[in-house]
This record gives structure tokens, sequence and C-alpha cells, in this order.
């Protein structure tokens, strides 16, 4: 394991640490958690975007207007739907 030396401005240190003893969470832990996040959201930027043909974004508009009519199936329901 290593280690990492973080400079921060006092007033945003002090946020940190009263939010992190507010809700019972170590610094440490959250600021991992926010560089796996981080690590997560660059590699899926990272992957080649592909063209969606025709009847794929047709069918993206079909699921979107059923998304407004309100026509959606909860997961449980979608556990144990056939597809």
């Amino acid at each position: 394991m290593k280690n990492l030396t973080l400079r921060l401005e006092d007033e945003l240190f002090a946020d940190f640490s009263r939010l992190c003893r507010e809700k019972g969470y170590s610094k440490s832990g959250v600021i991992k958690a926010m560089l796996r996040e981080f690590l997560r959201r660059e590699k899926i930027r990272s992957l080649p975007e592909e063209e969606l043909t025709k009847e794929e974004m047709l069918e993206v508009g079909r699921g979107l207007k059923e998304i407004t009519r309100g026509e959606v199936v909860g997961l449980r329901e979608f556990r144990f739907m056939r597809l």
C-alpha cells in the first residue's frame, strides 16, 4: 500500500473533516471511494464510441416514449420476466 499527501485549503479541509465526523466516515475511505469513482468514469470515457444503427435509434426512441408514458417495470417484476 502506498501513501498520498494531499494539500487542501483550510476551509475545504474544515468542511470535509466536519462532514466526515458528522457522518462517521473515515477521510481516507471517502477519498479512496472518490478516486475509484473518478477512475471508473475516466475508463468509461475512454471507451470507443459506437454509432447506433437506425433500428437501434428507433428502439431507444420507443423506450423513451414508454418511460414518458409511465410504462415502466420495477426491478422485482423484471426479474421474473422472460426475455
